[in-house]
């Protein structure tokens, strides 16, 4: 073994789970041994791909979203906590690095899961924070816990094709900034499309189940697709229409199949379904969450690719013809020589 690596996962939805798979299969791939740390959704995710694997339970952050518009005052009213969990996760790694060791650390977007006597990464798409109030005090408070961090590694490429400024990094820490590439669990097969529809739920309640209540609602009132509603969550509401399956959470084999063939995918507009969007060349529909700043911005930025709707006035129907007219994008994956780079961090080589 090269190595051993503790990898702490962000438990906000499945996309930090989902994001990290192509790293963690390829740190596997290079002889590293691999210990999984999360909570809740994304730690049962992550078990469920890699059973294999040792797993540390680590504190929930637990963030919940408000049911309107304002989502602003609603996270800062949270930071406390954040801030006390953090920390807990932190004497976490320190009991768990002198108990069994390990070599170096990465962190999805977890702001304590890291160790002064180790190397470690954190994997972000966003150190800046598009929000109108607030933004400078919320991006002093994030860069308080990355610049903690030996490396950071941003899921896209160095032209920033799909994090935009989000990714723009300040100059304090340029010179730890390193690009993983577009990471997707999913790979580009060639096949024919249907004209089914996939819509996939995620993020924060309790805007995850308001989506869930306007997607169903909309697929209702435009008969003659067969739609397919992914729910991610054990033992999912069925649909009493014909034309609806439900899904619970599905493997990323059988996510993967539903992609490929559907004619269109319906989602939130967060990064990682993004980066599997560009993964897939696949057509989409990007739904923001009302008042989230981050998902506002990436739907603003690609919406010469993809359709962009809103959660209260859903015209299914309107949206993916809008969706089928426009170009979708694809990139490629990253090249096998970028992991050794990246890796080079854990075994004294790092590269710029």
């Amino acid at each position: 073994m090269k190595g051993h690596i503790l990898y702490g996962v962000l438990n906000w939805g499945l996309g930090h789970a989902t994001r990290s798979k192509p790293i963690i299969d390829q740190l596997l791939q290079h002889g590293f041994e691999v210990t999984l740390a999360s909570d809740g959704e994304a730690l049962e995710w992550l078990q469920g791909e890699f059973p294999q694997l040792s797993v540390l339970r680590l504190p929930g952050y637990k963030v919940r979203y408000a049911r309107g518009r304002h989502q602003l005052p609603k996270l800062l009213s949270q930071l406390p906590r954040l801030a006390y969990v953090a920390q807990k996760e932190n004497q976490l790694v320190a009991r768990f690095y002198k108990r069994h060791g390990f070599t170096g650390l990465i962190s999805d977007n977890r702001l304590g899961f890291f160790h002064a006597a180790v190397p470690s990464a954190y994997l972000t798409h966003q150190l800046q924070v598009p929000v109108r109030y607030g933004a400078a005090f919320a991006r002093w408070a994030h860069q308080r816990y990355y610049q903690k961090f030996s490396a950071l590694w941003i899921p896209d490429g160095p032209e920033r094709t799909l994090s935009a400024g989000l990714s723009q990094a300040p100059i304090s820490c340029k010179n730890k900034l390193q690009f993983t590439g577009n990471l997707s669990r999913f790979t580009r097969l060639t096949g024919t499309r249907t004209r089914e529809i996939v819509a996939i739920l995620s993020g924060p309640e309790p805007q995850r189940t308001l989506l869930d209540q306007a997607i169903r609602t909309a697929m209702q009132a435009w008969p003659g697709p067969r739609f397919h509603l992914v729910t991610g969550v054990e033992n999912p509401t069925p649909s009493p229409q014909e034309a609806i399956t439900v899904h619970g959470r599905l493997s990323s084999a059988d996510l993967q199949k539903l992609l490929q063939r559907a004619q269109v995918v319906i989602s939130r507009s967060g990064y990682s379904s993004i980066m599997d969007y560009a993964a897939l060349g696949t057509k989409a529909v990007l739904i923001p969450t009302p008042g989230q700043g981050e998902q506002e911005f990436l739907a603003k930025t690609h919406q010469t690719k993809y359709a962009i709707g809103q959660q209260n006035t859903l015209n299914l129907k309107a949206l993916c013809e809008e969706a089928l007219r426009k170009p979708g994008r694809f990139l490629e994956p990253a090249p096998d020589n970028q992991w050794s780079k990246l890796f080079g961090l854990f075994e004294g080589k790092r590269e710029g």
